[in-house]
């Protein structure tokens, strides 16, 4: 796999509607390159936490051969994945002790007011990349509580089951959550918190 480092981009009025990316992965043969975005003064153990997450992409490529995933399910595995490093970058004990700090502080984006990537509009890049590290810490929980209470073999064929763009019948694709499971997205929202201890199940 092919790593590249480069400076970090700014968050001007000309960027697109999306985050500044810390890293980037481009998964799939013939070559697998991931970029992080690093300079001097960027922290080693956020370059770690970074090249960890783009691995974790690349290394879901391979298992989970097919089309991408849509963000949650994308991102949520590859956070999993690399939890070990997020953690110790972002000051979480856990990633569930994460998700459980958001709701109590307010922070919690439900899924159904995620949106799969964050639009930069109106937002600082430091605030920007706060929700987005809110919406990815909850990703990597969810797949966690998905992969320990149903197995990585359910969540495999949750990956596999993406169907082509612009999804059924309008607006973006999503996984087949009830094919997979036989629950809604939403009630295993809810299922996920409710082993969390954040809310009734």
């Amino acid at each position: 796999m092919k790593v590249q480092f480069g400076p970090p981009a700014p968050l001007t009025s000309d960027s697109p509607r999306y985050c500044p990316p810390r890293g980037l992965a481009v998964p799939g043969p013939p070559h697998y390159a991931s970029r992080i975005a690093a300079d001097v003064e960027t922290p080693q153990v956020q370059v770690l936490a970074v090249a960890a997450h783009e691995l974790g992409h690349q290394v879901a490529s391979v298992r989970f051969a097919g089309r991408p995933a849509d963000g949650l399910l994308n991102e949520g595995v590859a956070t999993l994945w690399a939890q070990e490093y997020v953690i110790a970058w972002l000051g979480w004990p856990s990633l569930d002790e994460a998700v459980r700090t958001f709701v109590i502080e307010g922070t919690y984006i439900p899924f159904d007011q995620r949106g799969d990537l964050v639009p930069w509009a109106g937002l600082t890049a430091d605030e920007c990349w706060a929700r987005r590290d809110t919406l990815y810490g909850q990703y990597g929980s969810f797949v966690g509580f998905l992969s320990q209470e149903y197995g990585m073999e359910a969540v495999g064929r949750l990956w596999a089951s993406m169907p082509p763009p612009p999804g059924p019948p309008l607006g973006p694709p999503s996984p087949d959550y009830e094919g997979v499971y036989g629950k809604s997205l939403e009630a295993l929202e809810r299922e996920w918190l409710g082993r969390l201890g954040t809310q009734d199940e």
